[in-house]
């Protein structure tokens, strides 16, 4: 700077700011100044400097991080762990049944009861059981009270079973109808003061055969009841007919 500034002193300097020092008085020349400094104010307002733009950026690891193998704990010294143990589930050897041919070959002694299996024997002494009638509750039909009238064909037994104790029968009528097959009959009734059964009141809940339903509802429209106590007409009462062959 010292320099610059002694090198303006020079006699060719002075000689040269004497000659262009006038010029730069001249309206023109300050016209043209004051028009470089807006436009160089102008240029430093609009144009933005250009920043400059990071497309990536990576952060290195100084270290990676060391993955041990699976057999490397085991393998330090002073470090030594038991091997894990996996058990694996057994599954049982099914053992294959000896064929019917080896069967009768080697143990010729079960043929009979083979034999038997097959194709049974049958014995004339041994009959096949019967069920029999289920039992009636006590105080319901009483000897020498109830008066039955019909039979039921074919050979067959019947049975009626009673879901109360309020009442008893007084009357009984069969169904007429030849019994074959075992069944069942459910009915649901209704009684009248004087102990005959409402006919419209009877309702058949379910039956094995279509033939011991029918029968069994026209019979019931016969029965006879009495009452044990207050008498009850709007009190629906079930019982079950049963039938069985001989």
């Amino acid at each position: 700077m010292k320099k610059y500034l002694l090198s303006l002193k020079t006699p060719e300097a002075v000689s040269a700011m004497k000659k262009y020092l006038p010029l730069l008085k001249t309206p023109e020349a300050v016209s043209v100044m004051i028009h470089l400094v807006f436009f160089l104010l102008l240029a430093l307002i609009v144009i933005k400097p250009q920043e400059l733009i990071q497309w990536h950026s990576f952060e290195w690891q100084s270290e990676l991080p060391e993955e041990k193998a699976p057999g490397a704990y085991a393998m330090q010294p002073g470090k030594q762990s038991s091997p894990r143990r996996e058990t694996i589930p057994q599954t049982p050897v099914k053992q294959k049944s000896p064929s019917p041919e080896v069967r009768s070959e080697t143990s010729p002694a079960q043929t009979p009861v083979q034999s038997d299996l097959i194709d049974p024997v049958h014995n004339p002494e041994t009959q096949p059981t019967r069920p029999t009638l289920p039992q009636v509750r006590p105080g319901i039909h009483r000897p020498g009270t109830v008066q039955s009238e019909g039979r039921s064909g074919g050979d067959g037994e019947f049975g009626d079973i009673l879901d109360s104790d309020d009442i008893e029968v007084v009357h009984r009528v069969k169904p007429t109808v030849e019994v074959q097959e075992f069944g069942s009959v459910t009915l649901n009734f209704r009684l009248r003061s004087n102990g005959t059964v409402d006919p419209f009141s009877i309702i058949v809940l379910g039956f094995d055969r279509g033939v011991y339903g029918t029968a069994s509802e026209d019979a019931l429209k016969k029965w006879r009841f009495r009452f044990k106590g207050r008498i009850n007409s709007s009190r629906v009462y079930q019982i079950t007919f049963k039938f069985i062959p001989q």
